[in-house]
């Protein structure tokens, strides 16, 4: 009798290698996947309303059915694995890819903490260490490769189709934020409205002259309020000619024309204003879409690759400095179009024998760089001496060139140069470009822009870099990268790096002479024009990191940027400050965007300098912040080795020094085949992962802080903490600051029976009002407050030692300037609401 064949089991049993420790961390990470679920709205205000009994149960069997579900999917053999040898030994480390879930148990610290709202950046925190740690662990290493091949596919492309492409993406993005469709809208002031005013006097009078566009008030078109001036009287009379080099206002025709045609039969003049603003900034999209796009294909040329290469110019261009300016109207973007354009042509060539269409498009590029300010003369002059020496090279090789070619280098310097020297003669009757910022004031020089002292100069040059608030690096921390990265491009491509290096550091020294930084725009402006030379310096440290220690850190610096990067985006407000070269009492010497930032945990204004005014020079962040600068220095120039590629702009090998420098790194790793246990180096560093999720999770849990308590209605009711968000008290009441979320706990000694929130506004606003559970979103109309009455029944406190806690939030969501709604006001903060709290308390039990 022949035995009946035994069928395959089609559900595998799980495997049983798994002690009773992977079994419990996989039990708490379900427990924290389940809190993240239940936590997030607005399933929280229903998980919380249900009766008591049902609310252990739900969250015991919610995590029951994540254990079991992932258990199912990460053990199954044929789970992302091509055998059931793979699904066996990948188990273990997809929990510990996962294993940051577990702190996600830290959210019930909520209900204990005055029912503070939990915070979407323990889960932001969560979900990076979680990356982080599939990168470091590589759970998946040895399974199918289809995204690989894909990914192939995609970059096998040639540099122009990805520059294209770059550009098509930046174009679309940059165009999302300059409508305010994503994030609020960045502020139209600054220098911004005098260069589209500007540009109306070009596109409606045909002329600069602005003195009947302000007497006429052609301003109010795409400005709200008085626009102080920025104008010098000509030689004309009752003639006012801007302080501004015209060249700006010429690239900006195209879209103020669109703009205006497309507007003209819309009534309201506040979306009519919004309109004209987006098309004006049009133009600038797409040239800093350009530069983006221009910075890839050099790189490219230099680097020989592409996959890094491209995803790291879209990280540059939707980072800190360029993306605030991304759709900005400045000309420091037009500027660094003006000088990558030569570079990269010149490039091609390998800054050997051009041609004469190439000489003649360089010299074009540099020759214009006077018409968007005066102060880009050095760079054009340097750009005539890069092509001079060109020309002279074929000379000395006796390569003697054309007419043609040395016409093309001297025509447009010449004719631009002339245009500019008949420009100035014309509005002001001098031959001196310097007169677009004295005008015909009589006694003027140089020295009343520049201060000749070392010293200055240095604190200057430093500030640019290290200053909290006009700063690159508090702003994106990979610029920390950018010596180190200069040793290996000086590796790779000498001859380029003496050109990159030149063009930078007569620049950077010629603007730290200067003692004036600006105002009202966003940090980093000065140092704009050749953002694309520190891009490239940098990529040459992140395209050759070798030892772990330079991954991790290059990790956290990303993550540190990505940061700041969202809360400039959220809150472009705090960007902008009102000089920053002197002091202003209101608004003091700190970077606003730091200060948001802060709380009574970690006080981030402390940790930067600030440089920008010598009467509050600050030695010991700035000599702690060059030690960090130079300890990040040495991490990173052992792992600088020549690349496998030989640049095209190197024709033999060197021997440099970086070779002989022995590796530094904190974690020595060996190469060595692992189960799933990582090397000593990834056990630290996953460590130092945990502490810091830890760290951000106390730190928005304790954002909260009051220096002294304030009294409410003269009662013993005290508001004892806020979030910095609020202005007051005054008038008997506070300002919330702009579009933010202000929180405050109130500390009575009695229970509140009543509260009466009386809220009001000079502006239409939407204003949203959270106590504990309850929630409710109003309107509120011009100058006619809105009462909103909460009771017992709907007031959540914590009970603590003689006292009861209450947790308020208050959200506005437009903000205004007071000295724009009322020209005679001083007021320069930002400001959204302004309410009132009535407590009536019932008697202690």
């Amino acid at each position: 009798m022949k035995k009946a064949r035994r069928l395959e089991n089609p559900f595998p049993r799980f495997p049983q290698s798994l002690n009773w420790g992977w079994q419990l961390l996989f039990l708490l990470e379900s427990f924290g996947l389940a809190s993240l679920f239940i936590h997030q709205e607005p399933s929280l205000n229903k998980f919380l309303g249900l009766p008591l009994w049902l609310k252990p149960l739900l969250v015991i069997s919610l995590t029951l059915f994540v254990y079991g579900g992932a258990k199912f999917m990460v053990f199954h053999p044929r789970f992302l694995s091509s055998s059931p040898e793979d699904g066996q030994s990948r188990g273990p480390k997809i929990l510990l890819c996962f294993s940051p879930f577990v702190l996600a148990s830290l959210i019930w610290l909520g209900h204990f903490y005055f029912l503070h709202e939990y915070r979407s950046i323990l889960t932001l925190s969560i979900i990076i260490g979680t990356v982080y740690l599939s990168f470091l662990i590589k759970p998946f290493s040895g399974s199918r490769r289809e995204l690989q091949k894909t990914t192939n596919i995609f970059f096998n492309r040639p540099p122009l189709s990805l520059a294209l492409i770059i550009f098509i993406i930046l174009v679309l993005i940059y165009n999302l934020l300059a409508s305010g469709l994503l994030f609020p809208p960045q502020p139209f002031t600054g220098d911004e409205p005098h260069y589209l005013l500007l540009t109306s006097s070009l596109l409606q009078d045909f002329d600069t002259n602005l003195a009947n566009n302000f007497k006429n008030q052609d301003y109010l078109a795409f400005y709200p309020g008085k626009l102080r001036p920025h104008t010098y009287p000509g030689r004309k009379k009752d003639s006012a000619y801007s302080q501004h080099s015209p060249g700006l206002a010429f690239l900006l025709l195209p879209g103020l024309a669109l703009g205006r045609k497309i507007s003209a039969p819309i009534s309201s003049p506040e979306k009519k204003r919004k309109i004209l603003v987006w098309f004006s900034r049009i133009p600038m999209t797409v040239m800093s879409a350009l530069v983006v796009s221009l910075f890839f294909l050099l790189a490219h040329l230099i680097y020989q690759q592409k996959k890094w290469l491209f995803i790291g110019a879209l990280f540059w261009g939707l980072s800190p400095p360029f993306i605030f300016y991304s759709h900005l109207l400045y000309p420091e973007i037009p500027a660094a179009l003006l000088l990558l354009i030569p570079f990269w042509l010149l490039g091609k060539k390998k800054f050997s024998s051009p041609n004469w269409q190439e000489i003649l498009i360089s010299s074009c590029c540099f020759s214009l760089l006077p018409w968007l300010g005066v102060k880009y003369i050095p760079l054009a002059g340097l750009g005539f001496l890069i092509l001079g020496r060109l020309i002279l090279i074929q000379l000395l090789n006796r390569h003697f060139p054309k007419l043609i070619t040395i016409s093309s280098l001297l025509l447009p310097f010449l004719l631009s140069g002339g245009f500019l020297l008949l420009y100035t003669w014309q509005i002001y009757g001098t031959l001196s470009p310097v007169s677009f910022y004295q005008g015909l004031s009589p006694g003027e020089n140089l020295h009343r822009f520049f201060h000749f002292s070392l010293p200055e100069a240095l604190r200057c040059g430093l500030g640019y870099f290290l200053d909290q608030r006009a700063g690159l690096i508090p702003y994106n921390l990979l610029f920390l990268l950018v010596i180190a990265g200069s040793f290996s491009f000086f590796h790779l491509a000498p001859r380029l790096f003496a050109h990159f290096g030149a063009l930078f550091v007569l620049y950077w020294g010629f603007t730290s002479l200067s003692y004036y930084w600006g105002g009202y725009c966003p940090p980093g402006r000065t140092l704009l024009p050749l953002i694309w030379v520190l891009w490239i310096f940098s990529s040459g440290c992140l395209l050759r990191l070798k030892s772990l220690s330079q991954k991790t850190v290059s990790f956290y610096l990303l993550v540190f940027v990505a940061a700041i990067t969202f809360a400039g985006l959220k809150n472009p407000a705090l960007l902008y400050h009102q000089n920053l070269s002197f002091p202003f009492s209101q608004e003091g010497t700190f970077s606003h965007i730091l200060q948001e930032l802060s709380n009574s945990l970690i006080n981030f204004t402390s940790f930067f300098p600030y440089l920008s005014n010598p009467q509050f020079f600050q030695l010991l962040p700035l000599v702690i912040w060059l030690l960090i600068w130079l300890g990040i220095t040495g991490l990173f120039l052992p792992g600088i080795q020549k690349s496998t590629q030989i640049s095209p702009f190197s024709k033999r090998k060197l021997n440099s020094p970086l070779h002989k420098i022995k590796s530094t790194s904190l974690f020595l790793i060996k190469k060595e085949k692992y189960f799933f246990l990582p090397a000593r180096g990834k056990i630290v560093a996953g460590g130092f992962l945990y502490f810091l999720i830890i760290l951000v999770t106390s730190y928005s849990f304790f954002d909260l802080h009051l220096n002294s308590p304030q009294p409410l209605n003269g009662r013993s009711s005290k508001l004892i903490a806020q979030n910095n968000h609020l202005y007051g008290p005054e008038e008997g009441g506070f300002w919330t600051q702009g579009q933010s979320r202000a929180d405050i706990i109130i500390k009575s000694p009695a229970k509140i029976s009543k509260v009466v929130l009386s809220i009001s506004s000079p502006i239409s606003n939407k204003v949203t009002i959270k106590q504990g559970f309850w929630q409710k979103k109003i309107t509120i109309l011009p100058s006619q407050p809105r009462r909103i009455t909460l009771t017992s029944a709907s007031l959540t406190y914590f009970p603590g030692q003689n006292n009861y806690f209450y947790a308020l939030a208050i959200k506005a969501e437009q903000g205004f300037y007071p000295f724009r709604l009322n020209p005679r006001s001083t007021d320069r903060r930002f400001l959204g609401i302004f309410w009132r709290l009535e407590l009536v308390t019932t008697q202690k039990p």
